[in-house]
């Protein structure tokens, strides 16, 4: 008897506090609920990655600031779509292609789409993302290569970012690195800056306009502002394009060494290689150690670059034709967010040594403008390519 009174005191008093909830809640009104995610309104400076320093970019018309009261975001935007994408590498066993053809696999199950990954190169990838129809039909995903080939003249300013739309954000590569042939006499970046002081040449694969021009630019720099103009002047670059062209070109004896990625070449610095194809790391771009490799960075080697340690972070952005619809922009950003959070998607990207790194299309605009305008005039102060071949 005791218990039923206790429980029905219960009751009688949830009931009223229920009650007094909803008069207090009416007297105060409700705010529209949205169901999409609001768009971010953290400067890129805040948002920036290991190895890329936040910069002002001064003259850019970069967003600093997002809608708070962003509509609720329409899942069924690509619903049923075909939709290509296009990237900037003719290699399916590359980076580039690893990552957008994961991706898509995922954004496939979010978005309801049918996407495939074409890999046509970076001009044409570049045509196609500022002459395609804005109707999400035809989207890029590449890395900085898009506005490193612009900057660096290796394509014209019609391909600039401003031409086409920047989208999220999704990875980023930290094993961009410089391998050189096993039987090098130098061991690390110090080393072989020595072996040019001493008067020796180092030739260096690159590709014009690629990441591998930036780094060759930057440590010719390091040894222009550390050792003179006299060792600075032996380091070569022999100009070439793709990963395998560049590597075919060191087995070919043709050059010392060459830029590409971690995950790539690791196979070629085990034991039991052929001494002809055997390569040994000499450092990486990211700003930290990939962890369980060990492979220094540049700047824990004392590369530096505008007063401080080298770095610079491979990311993988999409980007959109220009007048794309907004509705396609918002629903992108939500499925890339929700597939970079996805834990299968983490792990798969471990096993090349990637992880995600998601930005907003917003945010993505912002970070990627100020890290142009940072490397803006290291590219435009560099001399020709045809000066160190």
């Amino acid at each position: 008897m005791k218990l039923s009174k206790l429980l029905k005191a219960a009751t009688a008093l949830i009931l009223a506090s229920t009650l007094l909830l909803s008069a207090c809640t009416s007297s105060a009104g409700t705010s529209p609920e949205t169901t999409g995610k609001s768009a971010e309104t953290t400067a890129a400076g805040n948002a920036e990655t290991p190895g890329t320093p936040g910069t002002d970019a001064p003259g850019t018309d970069a967003p600093t600031d997002a809608p708070t009261d962003a509509p609720s975001v329409n899942m069924d935007a690509y619903k049923n779509k075909r939709v290509r994408i296009v990237i900037g590498s003719t290699s399916t066993g590359g980076d580039s292609y690893l990552t957008a053809n994961t991706v898509s696999r995922y954004l496939n199950d979010v978005l309801q789409m049918n996407s495939k990954v074409d890999a046509i190169g970076a001009g044409r990838a570049l045509e196609e993302i500022t002459t395609a129809k804005p109707n999400g039909e035809t989207i890029e995903m590449f890395h900085d290569m898009n506005w490193l080939s612009v900057e660096f003249g290796a394509f014209d300013e019609s391909y600039a970012l401003e031409n086409y739309i920047v989208g999220p954000r999704m990875s980023i590569n930290p094993g961009y690195c410089l391998v050189v042939r096993a039987d090098a006499p130098y061991n690390d970046m110090i080393e072989m800056a020595e072996y040019m002081e001493a008067g020796n040449e180092v030739n260096l694969a690159i590709e014009s306009g690629g990441l591998s021009h930036l780094g060759f630019i930057a440590y010719y720099q390091f040894l222009q502002d550390e050792y003179g103009e006299a060792t600075a002047k032996n380091l070569k670059a022999y100009i070439s394009g793709s990963t395998d062209e560049k590597r075919q070109a060191m087995w070919d004896g043709n050059t010392d060494g060459m830029f590409a990625d971690v995950a790539n070449e690791e196979q070629y610095t085990r034991e039991g290689v052929d001494a002809q194809l055997k390569m040994k790391f000499m450092g990486i771009f990211a700003a930290e150690r990939i962890e369980g490799k060990d492979i220094p960075t540049f700047g824990e080697q004392g590369v530096k670059l505008f007063g401080e340690p080298f770095a610079f972070d491979k990311e993988f952005s999409v980007f959109f034709p220009k007048d794309t619809p907004q509705e396609l922009i918002d629903t992108m950003d939500a499925a890339m967010k929700q597939v970079t959070e996805d834990p299968a998607f983490i792990e798969e990207m471990a096993t090349f040594g990637y992880f995600p790194a998601y930005l907003s299309s917003s945010e993505n605009k912002t970070h990627m403008y100020e890290k142009r305008a940072k490397f803006s005039d290291l590219i435009k102060n560099a001399p020709s390519l045809d000066d160190f071949t």
